[in-house]
């Protein structure tokens, strides 16, 4: 037969279960005073949901700790406090950081972000990318697997692209130490510093405006350039092109050996 339920609001529930199906019910009639628990029923055919309340909790299981506006997505994704984790065990992110992907946790303190598998704990507006990029912080960017300790502007490109800093930039395998403005580019370029520009492997510890391109082309500084494998110490607008050439006070060296 035909049943009915009047609620506390005055509007009414009516079923006929044995006409085959049950009447369309306006849910929206009715505010909760407790928790809707589903019982581990689907809810189906949904449009839109809207929260307004401080948290979002997306997992199989009932992580604990999420609170203060956190956003929870994944298995173990638990204890984001005003801030997001999304992916399995992505925990911890807090005060406006963002972690996203396996483990990725601990990112926090003013928008830290941690994006790849064990990206964690970047923080005050660093960037990590990548397996294991961790600990950018100061507006530093950690991008690749191992990429770390960017920081204060610094940008780190490639694995293990680490602990570039005040604007320094490293571009490859091992780049490291890259600071006030220089930039290093190819596997271990590192300690480009003050404007100088290390182009190659291992071109290092060019400086105050000094180019190095080639491997292990280095040590150049105050606008020398040195060209070619261990073109090295041309220093005061000296130039050096060829293999272990070396140049001063606005000379050039060119050829293998070559000093001027």
């Amino acid at each position: 037969g035909i049943s009915e339920i009047r609620w506390a609001d005055g509007s009414i529930q009516v079923s006929a279960p044995n006409l085959g199906g049950s009447a369309a019910d306006n849910l929206g009639n009715h505010i909760a005073t407790t928790t809707l628990n589903m019982n581990g029923y689907q809810i189906n055919d949904v449009s839109t949901i809207t929260v307004f309340g401080q948290n979002v909790v997306i997992s199989p299981y009932s992580p604990s700790g999420n609170h203060n506006f956190a956003i929870s997505i994944g298995s173990g994704a638990y204890n984001n406090y005003n801030g997001v984790g999304i992916g399995y065990g992505a925990s911890s992110n807090c005060s406006g950081g963002t972690g996203i992907g396996y483990n990725a946790k601990n990112n926090k303190n003013s928008y830290g972000l941690g994006v790849g598998y064990n990206a964690y704990s970047n923080y005050d507006y660093g960037v990590g990318v990548g397996c294991g990029a961790h600990d950018n912080y100061s507006y530093g960017v950690g991008i690749g697997s191992g990429a770390y300790g960017n920081s204060n502007s610094g940008v780190g490109v490639g694995y293990n692209a680490s602990l570039n800093y005040n604007y320094g930039v490293g571009v490859g395998y091992g780049t490291y130490e890259n600071n006030d403005y220089g930039l290093g580019i190819g596997a271990g370029a590192n300690a480009n510093h003050n404007f100088g520009v290390g182009i190659g492997y291992i071109g290092k510890n060019n400086h105050h405006c000094g180019v190095g391109v080639g491997y292990s082309a280095s040590d150049n500084y105050e606008w020398g350039v040195g060209i070619g494998a261990g073109s090295a110490n041309n220093h005061d607008y000296g130039t050096g092109i060829g293999a272990y050439t070396s140049s001063k006070s606005s000379s050039v060296a060119l050829g293998c050996f070559a000093k001027a």
